[in-house]
């Protein structure tokens, strides 16, 4: 068994300014041939994944590209067009291979192009034939259009979120694709499109939580004869394309009318829970007088709206200018992404004093803050994640350097937006967060299965910004009406 393996990992947000290049995939990381089965070797991604299954099955995996951008705006077109042309030239060189693996986010928009992970497994599919059988990973936020399920063989989507089941992910693809090959199954994939939008908010899938019931029911439907696989895509929060939504998709041995049946099954039970989604959120002078009332710490206040994770520069300052205004009176820790105040701070030097305009600069709906403070140290920012998310993934602030401001906030000023996973961003430039009274993360829920165990309260805090936790808010112009929660008094049956 002969399959190549592609990768290209980038979600997108539709209400950033800023247009993700080539440039956004080198700070993540760009591989091309046998270096990505050494990069993967191991870790928790999907291509890791896909490594440890193909080993137990003898299957000989051909890597074409890896790439992982994370979340940015949306990408510009040269840099897909760069993209497409290296995995399509480099699949033409491949002769004789018996499947494909693909790993993708599923909410990646380019500047002319609504759907290029469809565009792309579409040309993929063209390449291969109608006879090789082509199996995707897909983002729980990944958002399925009709052009990625024509084309797919079959589509496998994460159960977690906080996501840490990325390389689990990535081995149930591979079983799916070994059975194929094997000739033990010939899967048909039907997929339902629901009209709604669910927030991320309260989507971590706890055992209680409304997103639990989905996986739940996505889970117990595996258990049903001929059923090969069961998913569900809740789409990202901030893209504002016509062709998206809630997709439920499942996956039968040779039984179509029965995986077209359990798809819309499964995609009214999403319905049904839609407005269990629904949650209050504290403004943040409200979230940081909760936290300086709750006995002890560290307490973590999430700036939802300036999710790295999801698109957001990380240079939001409403929670840094708050904290400031207020005076607050206990240690307080938090990152804000602005490359001219790294250099600034560099120059001035490790011990000194220095006044800067932080923050701002890039997310519309901030605007940045003059702050005074001393430098204590200065990092290239670069660590491994040690944490259950992307375990042994080396991550990249950029330059970094922490201003002591008001004797009592460590603020650390990094040139790269950095997603928070865990306290090893504060521990690798010597925050010692476990000793920290406020912890700011810029994410999420991503955090969650690290700081747990050394949290004492999480408080989501309602701001503006790219990825506001109040999407609705936001100037949506291109979905297609009606869609939940924008109307909600809408009706919808599957």
């Amino acid at each position: 068994m002969k399959v190549l393996v592609v990768s290209v990992v980038m979600e997108s947000d539709t209400f950033s300014p800023v247009k993700a290049g080539l440039e956004y995939f080198y700070q993540g990381y760009l591989l091309f041939g046998k270096k990505i089965l050494s990069y993967h070797r191991g870790k928790n991604t999907e291509v890791g994944g896909f490594i440890e299954q193909a080993e137990k099955e003898k299957m000989e995996l051909v890597p074409i590209i890896s790439g992982y951008c994370g979340a940015s705006g949306i990408l510009k077109d040269e840099t897909l067009e760069f993209l497409k042309d290296k995995i399509l030239s480099r699949i033409k060189q491949i002769q004789n291979f018996d499947g494909i693996l693909l790993a993708l986010h599923g909410s990646m928009v380019a500047e002319s192009e609504d759907d290029p992970e469809g565009v792309i497994i579409e040309k993929i599919r063209e390449l291969a034939g109608e006879n090789v059988p082509i199996i995707s990973t897909f983002d729980l936020h990944g958002n399925v259009t009709n052009k990625i399920v024509n084309n797919l063989d079959g589509l496998v989507g994460y159960r977690t979120y906080p996501h840490v089941d990325f390389a689990e992910t990535g081995k149930k693809a591979t079983q799916i694709m070994t059975s194929i090959l094997k000739k033990n199954v010939k899967p048909t994939m039907a997929s339902v499109r629901v009209p709604m939008v669910l927030s991320a908010v309260n989507m971590q899938i706890k055992n209680k939580g409304p997103m639990a019931k989905i996986i739940n029911e996505v889970k117990s439907l595996e258990q049903k004869s001929k059923v090969i696989s069961s998913s569900v895509f809740a789409v990202q929060n901030w893209i504002d394309i016509p062709d998206m939504g809630f997709t439920a998709v499942v996956i039968t041995d040779e039984d179509i009318d029965l995986a077209q049946r359990e798809a819309r099954r499964l995609a009214k039970v999403a319905w049904d829970l839609r407005n269990e989604f629904e949650v209050d959120l504290l403004y943040a002078e409200e979230a940081i007088k909760e936290a300086l009332v709750t006995e002890g710490g560290p307490i973590i206040l999430v700036d939802f709206a300036d999710s790295i994770s999801a698109g957001a520069f990380g240079d939001s300052t409403a929670i840094l200018k708050t904290l400031i205004e207020m005076g607050v009176p206990c240690s307080v820790a938090l990152t804000i992404t602005d490359p001219e105040a790294v250099e600034k701070a560099i120059k001035v030097g490790v011990g000194n004093e220095i006044t800067l305009s932080v923050g701002g600069k890039m997310d519309p709906f901030n605007k940045p803050i003059e702050i005074m403070g001393r430098v204590r140290l200065i990092s290239d920012g670069k660590y491994v994640l040690k944490g259950p998310a992307l375990r042994g993934v080396e991550a990249n602030m950029g330059r970094a350097v922490v201003l002591k401001v008001m004797d009592r906030i460590d603020l650390v000023i990094t040139e790269i937006p950095t997603c928070t996973f865990e306290p090893g961003q504060y521990r690798n430039v010597g925050v010692d967060v476990e000793d920290t009274k406020i912890v700011v993360v810029k994410a999420q829920h991503f955090f969650e299965p690290a700081y747990g165990p050394i949290t004492r309260k999480i408080i989501i805090v309602n701001a503006l910004g790219v990825t506001t936790p109040d999407f609705v808010s936001l100037p949506f112009k291109r979905i297609r009406r009606p869609m939940y929660p924008f109307d909600k008094k809408m009706d919808w049956q599957p």
